[in-house]
Formats: C-alpha cells, sequence, structure tokens
C-alpha cells in the first residue's frame, strides 16, 4: 500500500464496521460539495413508506469507496507479477470513483432527475454525468489539485477517476485499454456486478429491516482477472469463481425483491409524483445563485455547480416555510401538506403482469386514451369523474421488475472461472443450462398504474373510474394483439403453481381490504372471452410459488385456461376486478 494510504480517519459504519479512509479521500469528504450528500436520503421517498429508510447518499459513498478500495487493492496483490500489475495510484483511484459516484444526485435522488428538462439537442440529464461535473468543481473549488498531487493524483488520473464513475460500454474507448476491470468496480455497465450494488442492497435491507441472503463477502475472495473472449474483443475482465454463481444469483433475486418491496412500492411511488409534482411548481420560485452571480431556478440549477450544491431535501422545508403567495409556490405547498396528512394520490387501477403485447405500450398511449375528450363527456355520469380524467389531474406509472438485465439472464453476462486438467484456471461465460436455476423463467415483469390527483373519492366513484380504465386498457391491448406478426417457436414450460391473482408478488404487502380506504384495485383477467385476450401473462414463477395453491387450471404453456360463461365481477375485500 502507498505511503498516506492509512492516515486518514476512521468510520464507523453499521455494514462494514471499522472502515478507515485514506488521506486522498478524507481531502475530499472535508469539502461542502461531498457534506452535501448528508442532506440527500439514499432512496428518496421510500422513507414515507419505510420510516427508518432515512439514510444518505453520504454513508452510502463512504461503503463504496471502502469496498472499491478493497476489491482493487485484492486485485492488485494478485496480480503483482502482470505485465501491466495495477498500480497504488490507480487503487487511489477506484477509492475516489467510488466516493464521488453519486455526487451529482439531486433531492430525494432519482425523483429529481426525471423532472429536469432535457437540453437543446434533446439529451436527458442524468446523474452520473453530473457527478462528474460536480467532482472537476470540487477540485477546482477547493483548490485540491496540489493536495491530490501529494498522493501522485495527477490530472490525467482526474480524467480516469472521472471515466470510472461513467462506466465504459462495450465498445467505447478507455484511458487505459488494458486495464478495463478497473473500470468494472464502480460502475460495472457489462453486467451490473459492482461495488455499488452491493453496499446498497446490504445497506437498504438493513435500513428497510429486511433480511437478505446475498452477502458480497461471500464473492470478494472468489474475483480475479482472466481474459475473456467477447465478439472480436478480448480484454481482461473480472470473473467469478464457477462455486459463487449460486451467490450472484441471490445478489439479482435480492434486487428484484427490493424493486417489488420498496424501491417501486406503490405508495412510495404515489408519494413521488406528488413531490416531483410540487418541485414543478415551486421550481420557478426557489432560486439559487450561481457562478457571477447568475440566478436560476430549481430545474436550471443542474447547469450551474455552485448553484446545483445548495438544492438538497431541504427544499421540501423551504417551500413549506415560504410564505409566498404566488400560485406556484401555493400549489407546491398545499400537495406538500396533503403528503403530510396523508391525502394522497389515489391509484383508481393496476394492471400487474402486463402481457408481451402490452410491455411495450408507452404510458403517454395509455394517458392519451384514459383522458377524457369532446366525444366522452356525455359517457361520464357525473362531474366528479369529469374531474378525475381530466388530461393534468391523470398519472400513468409504468413499472418493469427484473434481475437488472430487462428480459434476459443476467448470469449470461458473467464470465466464471474454474479449474482445468492442469491444475490451472480457465474463465468463460456459461451457457443457460449450466447456470443456477433458482431464478424464474419469467425474467420481466411489467405493472401498469393509473392515478388520480382528485382527493377524497367515494367507493362508486371509484368503481366508475376503475371500469372505465379497464375498458380502455382492453381496447389498446386487442388493438395490439391485431398486428400481425410472424410466428416464433416459443419454449413449453412449466405451468405456474397456485391461484394466479389472489395475492400480490412475492415480497409485496398484504392485499388491502379496503377499495374506500386506498382507491386501488387491480386488474385480473381469466381470458373468459376469447376474443377479448387477458391484460395479464402468469405472474413470476417465483412469486406464483409463493402465493399457495388454488382451484385455477392451465394449459401446457402455462397459461389460464379458458373459463366458458364468465362474467365481469367485483370482489370489494380484495381489490380485484376478474372478466
Amino acid at each position: 500500500m502507498h505511503a498516506g494510504r492509512h492516515n486518514g480517519k476512521v468510520f464507523n459504519d453499521p455494514i462494514h464496521s471499522s472502515v478507515q479512509m485514506p488521506k486522498h479521500c478524507q481531502i475530499i469528504i472535508d469539502t461542502p460539495e461531498f457534506q452535501r450528500l448528508r442532506f440527500i436520503k439514499q432512496l428518496g421517498c421510500t422513507c414515507y413508506v419505510f420510516p427508518s429508510a432515512v439514510h444518505t447518499r453520504f454513508e452510502h459513498s463512504i461503503g463504496v469507496s471502502h469496498l472499491g478500495g478493497k476489491l482493487a487493492s485484492m486485485l492488485q496483490h494478485n496480480d503483482r507479477n502482470s505485465s501491466v500489475p495495477i498500480q497504488n495510484t490507480e487503487v487511489a483511484c477506484v477509492e475516489i470513483a467510488g466516493l464521488c459516484h453519486d455526487i451529482g444526485h439531486g433531492p430525494f435522488s432519482h425523483a429529481f432527475e426525471d423532472i429536469v428538462p432535457p437540453d437543446k439537442d434533446g439529451k436527458k440529464w442524468k446523474h452520473e454525468e453530473q457527478s462528474v461535473i460536480l467532482f472537476r468543481y470540487l477540485i477546482q473549488h477547493n483548490s485540491l489539485e496540489k493536495k491530490l498531487e501529494e498522493h501522485n493524483i495527477y490530472a490525467k488520473d482526474i480524467d480516469f477517476i472521472c471515466q470510472l464513475i461513467l462506466g465504459v460500454k462495450k465498445d467505447e474507448e478507455m484511458l487505459r485499454e488494458n486495464k478495463f476491470c478497473l473500470y468494472q468496480i464502480v460502475n460495472n455497465s457489462v453486467n451490473g456486478v459492482d461495488v455499488d450494488k452491493w453496499d446498497y442492497f446490504a445497506r437498504d435491507t438493513h435500513y428497510l429491516g429486511m433480511k437478505s441472503a446475498f452477502d458480497f463477502n461471500r464473492i470478494l475472495p472468489f474475483v480475479k482477472v482472466f481474459d475473456v473472449k467477447r465478439g472480436s474483443k478480448t480484454r481482461g475482465e473480472l470473473c467469478f469463481r464457477d462455486k459463487v454463481a449460486s451467490d450472484l444469483n441471490h445478489m439479482f433475486l435480492t434486487r428484484r425483491r427490493l424493486h417489488y418491496t420498496s424501491y417501486q412500492h406503490r405508495v412510495s411511488k404515489i408519494i413521488t409524483i406528488m413531490l416531483k409534482d410540487a418541485f414543478r411548481e415551486a421550481a420557478d420560485h426557489l432560486v439559487f445563485v450561481g457562478k457571477g452571480g447568475k440566478e436560476y431556478n430549481l430545474l436550471e440549477s443542474v447547469k450551474d455547480p455552485e448553484a446545483f450544491c445548495q438544492v438538497n431535501d431541504t427544499i421540501v422545508n423551504e417551500i413549506m416555510r415560504s410564505r409566498s403567495q404566488e400560485s406556484g409556490m401555493v400549489k407546491a405547498r398545499e400537495i406538500i401538506d396533503r403528503i403530510h396528512k396523508r391525502e394522497l394520490y389515489q391509484c383508481i387501477a393496476e394492471c400487474q403482469h402486463a402481457n408481451e403485447e402490452m410491455r411495450t405500450v408507452d404510458s403517454a398511449v395509455i394517458k392519451r386514451l384514459i383522458v377524457i375528450d369532446a366525444d366522452d363527456l356525455s359517457s361520464l355520469s357525473s362531474s366528479s369523474l369529469m374531474e378525475i380524467f381530466r388530461a393534468d389531474n391523470i398519472e400513468v406509472e409504468v413499472s418493469h421488475f427484473d434481475y437488472g438485465s430487462g428480459d434476459k439472464n443476467p448470469l449470461l453476462d458473467i464470465p466464471f472461472y474454474k479449474k482445468t486438467g492442469d491444475g490451472k484456471f480457465d474463465a468463460e461465460l456459461l451457457p443457460e443450462d449450466k447456470l443456477p436455476a433458482d431464478l424464474p423463467q419469467r425474467l420481466l415483469d411489467v405493472t401498469f398504474r393509473i392515478y388520480t390527483k382528485v382527493p377524497k373519492l367515494d367507493r362508486e366513484t371509484i368503481k366508475n373510474a376503475r371500469d372505465r380504465c379497464t375498458t380502455r386498457l382492453e381496447m389498446i391491448n386487442r388493438r395490439r394483439r391485431s398486428v400481425p406478426t410472424t410466428p416464433v417457436k416459443q419454449k413449453v414450460r412449466s405451468p405456474p403453481i397456485g391461484r394466479m391473482a389472489s395475492s400480490p408478488p412475492i415480497g409485496a404487502v398484504s392485499p388491502l381490504n379496503s377499495i374506500t380506504s386506498y382507491g386501488l384495485d387491480s386488474f385480473v383477467s381469466t381470458d373468459g372471452d376469447a376474443g377479448i385476450p387477458s391484460l395479464m401473462s402468469n405472474p413470476p414463477d417465483a412469486a406464483a410459488a409463493a402465493l399457495g395453491t388454488g382451484s385455477a387450471e392451465f394449459n401446457s404453456r402455462g397459461s389460464r385456461s379458458p373459463e366458458p360463461e364468465a362474467k365481469v365481477t367485483l370482489d370489494t375485500t380484495k381489490r380485484n376486478i376478474t372478466f
């Protein structure tokens, strides 16, 4: 280890116990730009549902830096006889990249990212790119160039750190072409296995009060660098011993479970939508001063790092304390007040386990078909329904639940190494039949939720609103199913287990028992009419296995068999609509 590595401070961390930050990291931690992360919650609005989930990006960033340095040091030790060994400075660069990878986050983390408008070229704002901007600003604003040079970190190393933060895609050029493995430590764009996820899986489950079968300490000793061929390129990648394939499998299962139970929790998503509305309303009335005294509003603050450093979660308190009578600020205060009083937007319809045709439907398409137009006015039975289905009162949110690679098995992109007959090690990408069988066959699940911003709706109004959503979603489904497609030969899959729709997915909250209290119903179809295809595919295999047994029958493809004389029925105790 190079000189000065252990001259920093020791942090007591609930996940990693005692964490010793080296001096080159400590000088970055002790800056206003990094300390800002103390006021940005790691899980955004999730704390409104899980009260203990109030941990911040500050401690997460320290954890990622610690793990990144630990893994890089281990690779350096294992690779010491290589023709291009990992240098002490490169280990330090990985630690700094882990430390600064999230400094570009805005208030309530990903909630802010969704409302920042694209630039003039239509490019979406991303927190990773903002992290690079803030990292360079942090060094310049605090005059850290000389201090970093004392630790052998120069301008070319700063560029390298920026590229480590952004991650490198498959064919992208690298500043250090023979050190691709280092680019995979903090932000692994090849297969998603990196120390960022290792820390936040462990930290989030801890603060959410959940148990996890995944333990990164089991994997760490079995990470080595071997040459891996992908297409025409061969380069040294992070490879994992074949015996930890199941542990990596648990990592992806943990990811999906966290998305189901907390990250995309129904109420958390509602509050996120409400906060985004409040930020939009208040944006023009919140002023942040940037370089040269130039003023920016909330959403424009991303253009100037000095202004952006003033933006964090405390803007909610700033909005609430404001006595401005500007219409935007008044509306923003009303929305935040509704959150505090639990007068939330209501979910009037939910379509779980959308089939393949519906998965690709854009939320804007659904919204256009659901909101009222001139021809619809006569069909709406009350003024309440007219209010509900106004364009500015409807939000359509699409949640994707997968294992990190969409509808593809994420383990297929991970190289594993094993001993060969001569006692040496050989790394390769394993075929699907040699991978652990824990992942269900259904790797991607999509849920649509339709919300209305109108408060205090009665049971009858919610039922009528849900019926309208049901009809319109079926119209979309029929249109997409009517488009001719080339037949695709499909594998025969084992039928799922248990009742299809009596319970939410694995790990989700129990079914709500009051439609009046929550205003939420689930679309559940049984293919009763051959002319109206089901909106649903089967639930995920892992989820179905946890739902218990039932009397439903399934055909050889795992689909529910048609039931004759099906009727539309409403079970108000279980929030289910059955076709």
